[in-house]
């Protein structure tokens, strides 16, 4: 999973124009996804280690992180190959899977969207094996994001609760 792209919050920003960072709210993706009988990957880029322990406590177990495969498109493809689903926001590593053949994703696409993405639907001719979850028109994730973590739990199971 990745939950945010974009610049880093000190990375340079241009002097001039605009940028685009996208994010989804990092407790309320691994409460989502507490209720997934699954491994969680993180595949964030140079995650902040602040994020990296809130996503652990919202899971309520580890995940694997595995960030580092950022640092090289051929090591981040060859992680994306092998995860069965991946849960992110529009990024590199989404044009990464959806070279890999048959593999799904779940965007989480925030409002207003990128033109990608289209306004409105659960997918996009660009990525036709991509499920998009829309951030609500106010801006808010929480319905969405538990629509995100019922889906997943009915296609790889519900995680026993301790």
């Amino acid at each position: 999973m990745t939950w945010a792209s974009g610049l880093l919050k000190d990375d340079p920003k241009p002097s001039s124009g605009w940028y685009l960072v996208k994010a989804a709210p990092v407790r309320q993706l691994g409460e989502a996804l507490r209720g997934v009988d699954a491994r969680i990957v993180s595949l964030q880029r140079k995650p902040e280690a602040s994020d990296i322990a809130e996503i652990r406590r919202a899971l309520g177990r580890d995940l694997l992180d595995l960030s580092a495969v950022n640092d090289d498109l051929a090591d981040a493809l060859a992680a994306l190959s092998l995860v069965d689903d991946y849960v992110c926001v529009s990024n590199t590593n989404t044009y990464l899977r959806a070279a890999l053949p048959g593999q799904p994703a779940r965007v989480l696409v925030r409002t207003p969207p990128e033109w990608r993405w289209y306004g409105t639907g659960s997918a996009s001719p660009w990525f036709p094996r991509f499920e998009v979850y829309r951030q609500s028109p106010d801006h808010d994730w929480p319905v969405v994001l538990d629509r995100l973590g019922r889906n997943l739990a009915d296609i790889y199971g519900a995680a026993q609760q301790i």
